[in-house]
């Protein structure tokens, strides 16, 4: 801390030690120069305060999203020096309480309702984030092959249980064809799990 004063006709600049015990208030420098001490007022004090706590708190939660993302099936706020590069291709198909395995062209597909009116079921209106609503055409991997793959089964799980009047398919199909950077093509068949509103004739 500095205080000024002018003597001489000329400005001359005083430095004072910090290292000061604590008076019970404020008080100014002494008269005639010399060292002293000089205190920030409590309004000065508060708004330093304020910045630390702030500057912990930014960086705190920055460190804590890194740390967690390891331990998150999605990696996000995650570090990658190198993010993988890897292209899919999905299509969904409905496998009947026959046996048969039906493409449902686009992600949609239409069935007879228990009260004989037809309904249509679109993939796309039940899953719409990480890229998985693009069936049938070539899709760069948003966090990676093994994230995309792992959200692809909570999918076909998730919209097998939000069909309850579809009651001919008994579980979904995604066939999953991907290529990795390094030149691999691969193909992966999820299921979801088995619905027990499909019913036989």
């Amino acid at each position: 801390m500095s205080g000024e004063s002018v003597g001489g006709g000329e400005l001359t600049r005083r430095f004072y030690p910090r290292s000061c015990p604590r008076p019970p208030s404020p008080r100014p420098l002494p008269e005639g120069g010399g060292e002293g001490c000089v205190y920030d007022p409590p309004a000065v004090i508060t708004r330093r305060h304020a910045i630390l706590a702030f500057v912990a708190v930014f960086f705190g939660a920055q460190l804590a999203l890194v740390t967690a993302s390891y331990f998150r099936g999605d990696r996000l706020g995650g570090y990658q020096m190198f993010a993988e590069t890897t292209f899919f291709n999905a299509r969904l198909y409905r496998v009947t309480h026959d046996g048969r395995r039906v493409l449902a062209r686009g992600g949609q597909w239409t069935i007879l309702s228990p009260t004989g009116t037809q309904k249509s079921y679109r993939w796309g209106a039940f899953v719409d984030d990480f890229r998985l609503d693009r069936l049938e055409d070539r899709t760069r991997a948003k966090i990676g092959i093994d994230v995309t793959l792992k959200f692809f089964q909570a999918a076909l799980d998730h919209v097998a249980r939000r069909i309850p009047e579809d009651r001919e398919t008994l579980r979904l199909e995604m066939v999953v064809e991907y290529d990795t950077a390094s030149g691999k093509h691969r193909e992966v068949t999820l299921k979801s799990l088995d619905r027990v509103e499909a019913r036989a004739p």
